[in-house]
C-alpha cells in the first residue's frame, strides 16, 4: 500500500505545483493548464485498471491548436500521463461560435471520457 501511495502522491504533485505557480504569478492560461492536468491526472488514476486508454479530446482555438515548435498543453498531457489517448481538436483562429458548430464532429464522435475546452 505504501508503494501505491508514493506513486499517487508523485502523480498529483506535478499538476498541483503547476497550478500553484500559475496562480501566484497571475498567469491564467497556465492556471488553466495546471487545473486541467490535475483533473486529468485524477481521472487517469481513477481509471488506471481499465484495459483501454482514457480518451481525452482537447478542443479550442489557437491556444489548443498545433503551432509549429510551440509546446502546447495537449502535448504536455500526452507526455505526462500514462494510458491516455489525446486527440487535439484545436483550430487556430476559431471563435466560440465556430467551435460550437464543430463540437459534435470534433469531440463527441471520439466518445472521450474527458473533453477540455479552451476558447479565448
Amino acid at each position: 500500500m505504501k508503494h501505491i501511495l508514493t506513486h499517487l502522491t508523485a502523480l498529483l504533485l506535478t499538476p498541483l505545483a503547476s497550478l500553484h505557480a500559475a496562480l501566484i504569478t497571475n498567469r491564467p492560461a497556465r492556471a488553466l493548464i495546471g487545473a486541467a492536468l490535475l483533473l486529468v491526472t485524477l481521472s487517469v488514476i481513477e481509471s488506471a485498471k481499465a484495459a483501454a486508454p482514457v480518451t481525452i479530446v482537447t478542443f479550442g482555438d489557437s491556444t489548443t491548436a498545433v503551432r509549429g515548435s510551440t509546446r502546447i498543453y495537449s502535448a504536455i498531457l500526452q507526455d505526462e500521463l500514462r494510458n491516455v489517448r489525446i486527440i487535439n481538436a484545436g483550430v487556430g483562429g476559431n471563435t466560440t461560435d465556430m467551435g460550437r458548430k464543430r463540437f459534435e464532429q470534433d469531440v463527441l464522435t471520439h466518445q472521450p471520457q474527458i473533453a477540455i475546452k479552451n476558447h479565448e
